[in-house]
């Protein structure tokens, strides 16, 4: 809770914050764990339904950007930031008002659950920037007590050119 928002920005200092690579979750069974690259079982079962997680990342440049999209594998829920600014339509089962200790407001299958689903953020071109930003996750678990976990981001930025006209 003391936190806010403020490591939903990218000149957040995070390096006191377990590292590793996407996804982040645990299993107790099996389903998850070929996916898993950040286990935060320890810090989440029985203890927390929710998971803040950042993803640096560097734009070199926005010339010819075209279209920005999200895509995700989710167990149960999350909200999408972008720099600092909550993305509400681009969240699963995100409960509202959301706070650091918020739970998933219902279930995703663990079969949907390890498939990508593309959610577009084309609309929020805006909120990137040459240089360094930060896509920040809050990753929501439908109870402390669950089983398992999964948050796998991907950010997709396409780029391109394109001349419409018309000869007379």
């Amino acid at each position: 809770d003391a936190l806010g928002n403020s490591w939903t920005l990218p000149d957040f200092v995070d390096t006191a914050w377990q590292a590793g690579t996407l996804a982040a979750g645990y299993e107790n069974s099996s389903g998850y764990q070929n996916l898993l690259g950040l286990d935060v079982r320890p810090a989440m079962l029985n203890l927390n339904a929710g998971c803040f997680i950042r993803v640096p990342f560097t734009v070199a440049s926005l010339t010819d950007a075209l279209s920005l999209t999200l895509r995700m594998r989710y167990d149960d829920g999350f909200a999408v930031y972008l720099n600092g600014t909550l993305l509400p339509s681009a969240g699963r089962n995100a409960p509202s008002p959301l706070t650091y200790n918020s739970v998933a407001a219902a279930d995703h299958p663990d079969a949907e659950a390890v498939l990508y689903e593309d959610i577009p953020l084309t609309q929020h071109l805006g909120l990137l920037k040459a240089g360094a930003n930060v896509l920040a996750i809050h990753g929501l678990n439908r109870t402390a007590s669950s089983s398992d976990f999964l948050i796998g981001p991907q950010l997709l930025l396409s780029r391109g050119s394109f001349t419409a006209g018309f000869m007379p």
